[in-house]
This record gives C-alpha cells, sequence and structure tokens, in this order.
C-alpha cells in the first residue's frame, strides 16, 4: 500500500460499514428477526473485509520511490561513550573511600 492509499481504504470502510448496517436494519426490520439483522451484517463486514484486508493493486497507485544507497568516502567510525561527571565523581568518591580503608 503507498502513502495515499490508506485515506481512501478508510474511506471505503467507513461507508461500506455504515451503509451496511442501514441494510441490516432495514433486512432486520422487514422480517422481523435480530437473527437476520446479525447475519446480513456479519456477511456484510466480512465482504468488506474481502475488500479492504488484501493489498490489492488499487491500493499502490501511487508508489514511493526509495532514495539510493550512496557509499560513504570515509569509514563509520563509532565515538567513544564517555561517562557523565556524575558517574565519575561517584567513582573518584568510592575510589578515595577504598584507599583510606
Amino acid at each position: 500500500m503507498d502513502w495515499k492509499d490508506p485515506r481512501l481504504t478508510e474511506q471505503i470502510l467507513q461507508y461500506t460499514l455504515i451503509s451496511s448496517a442501514l441494510i441490516a436494519i432495514a433486512a432486520g426490520y422487514l422480517t422481523a428477526s435480530l437473527k437476520t439483522m446479525f447475519l446480513v451484517y456479519g456477511g456484510c463486514v466480512f465482504v468488506t473485509l474481502l475488500v479492504i484486508v488484501p493489498d490489492w493493486p488499487y491500493f499502490c497507485r501511487h508508489p514511493r520511490e526509495w532514495m539510493t544507497p550512496k557509499r560513504a568516502d570515509a569509514p563509520f567510525h563509532h565515538q567513544q561513550q564517555r561517562s557523565s561527571p556524575g558517574l565519575e565523581s561517584i567513582r573518584e568518591s568510592a575510589l578515595d573511600a577504598s584507599k583510606r580503608d
């Protein structure tokens, strides 16, 4: 899926779920059956999932172009980690205390 089409997916999902609810309410009202209403709504949700979940080609109409990697001139060297001044003073005081003992 590309960077623009999640909006399309969300719109399709919202419209189909709202229309599914309206169709299910109408079917349940006409048949006077709560079971029919839930079955119709469940079927509509299943069809919606079949349309939305797979990564269909129409969800990739705006592909993102990735940058090509560039080779560095010099090798990358990690900087040595320096301890914070607070830890250094704690170490020094611990060493001083051990020398006194």
